[in-house]
């Protein structure tokens, strides 16, 4: 399916040169001087090598349908990440480089969706935000007037983020996958 660059967002799986790649980043370009562009960064999916891709914004794109699928995060194994397929029963593997950062915030056993093109493994789609518990956190923090004043929390996945002074263990708060940080407190 054919598409201009300027419609090229991250995550969507594109066809460049024969190869797959999926697209991690996109940054609008103009110049002052001549036409705008659009810079993105490209995950081969067959090496996993990251690259620089300059598009002319009217450049035709093939981008590649891409379908999900639920899979259970099954185990760690080494540097890898096994996936359980929930309806085939079929395991998939992935290094953790493709996995990123946010599976730290998942636990065996959870659900996650699995994007694949032509048939190819592409990574792990991640829901915006995740839900967890704060397992330990410092109590009394001294209330001074600065805003957005940040605490060390540990969750029940036993990572360490900042969360806000208010937040006590055994709450529960949302985190966003995209960039680790607490986005709000769950009622």
């Amino acid at each position: 399916m054919a598409a201009q660059a300027s419609e090229l967002r991250r995550g969507n799986a594109i066809r460049l040169n024969g190869e797959l790649f999926i697209v991690v980043d996109t940054t609008h370009v103009k110049p002052g001087k001549g036409p705008a562009y659009l810079q993105g960064k490209l995950r081969n999916v067959a090496n996993g090598t990251i690259r620089d891709h300059r598009f002319r914004m009217t450049e035709s794109v093939e981008r590649v349908f891409t379908e999900s699928k639920s899979c259970t995060f099954s185990y760690r194994s080494g540097s890898n990440i096994v996936f359980l397929d929930n309806e085939s029963y079929e395991e998939h593997i992935l290094p953790e480089e493709t996995v990123g950062n946010a599976i730290r915030f998942f636990e065996e056993g959870e659900s996650l969706d699995l994007n694949f093109a032509d048939g190819e493994l592409l990574g792990v789609k991640y829901p915006e935000y995740v839900t967890r518990v704060v397992a330990n956190t410092m109590h009394d923090v001294k209330a001074v007037k600065a805003t957005n004043q940040v605490k060390p929390a540990t969750l029940d996945t036993g990572v360490e983020i900042g969360v806000p002074i208010f937040i006590k263990e055994g709450e529960k708060i949302r985190i966003s996958c995209e960039t680790g940080k607490y986005h709000e407190r769950v009622k």
